[in-house]
């Protein structure tokens, strides 16, 4: 009988799987080491599909694509002005055509910044308001319709503000300043 023991019990550790018990060991190693082991190696091979399948997802969604890097540096006319300046309000809507062919309607209002508390350049810009809101229309009659937007309103205002300084005398103007600006054809 005992080798029919003995013969059972081999056949029942076969039927039982490849499983190790827990403790028994394998080769040079225990069971245990094996199992967890085998499911730290699973774990990482899950993690690099992963990655890869992340990696090349954004490489085909960003195909084609170049980066933009915008250095944005504020030029000095658009910086503000160092000081609080008092502006003139009181040149009034400003109407005119432009240089276009056919001619284009705009109107244009304009404030001017200066020094706050110059009285004696407060005196000269009222004493100037007819020439200075004729210096205006002919400087934007000059232009064309396209030109006359606000998306140029920083080069219009820089060349008006050249274009009444000259005529200037106690001090100058340091900002232009559009209240409103539009051109249309009718």
């Amino acid at each position: 009988m005992a080798d029919q023991d003995r013969f059972l019990d081999e056949d029942e550790a076969v039927v039982q799987g490849d499983e190790a018990e827990v403790g028994k060991r394998v080769g040079f190693l225990p069971a245990i080491v094996l199992k967890v082991l085998k499911w730290v190696a699973i774990g990482i091979a899950v993690i690099i599909l992963i990655v890869v399948v992340v990696v090349l997802t954004d490489q085909a969604l960003n195909a084609g694509r170049t980066a933009f890097v915008a250095n944005v540096t504020a030029s000095e006319s658009v910086q503000p002005p160092p000081e609080t300046l008092q502006y003139f309000k009181n040149l009034g809507q400003i109407r005119g055509q432009t240089s276009d062919s056919p001619p284009a309607n705009f109107i244009a209002e304009v404030d001017l910044g200066y020094e706050m508390g110059n009285n004696a350049l407060t005196t000269e810009i009222n004493n100037r308001a007819p020439r200075i809101h004729n210096i205006i229309l002919v400087t934007l009659s000059q232009k064309t319709a396209s030109e006359l937007h606000l998306k140029n309103a920083e080069k219009l205002q820089q060349e008006l503000l050249r274009e009444i300084n000259r005529w200037m005398r106690v001090g100058k103007i340091q900002a232009v300043l559009f209240k409103e600006l539009q051109a249309f054809s009718g």
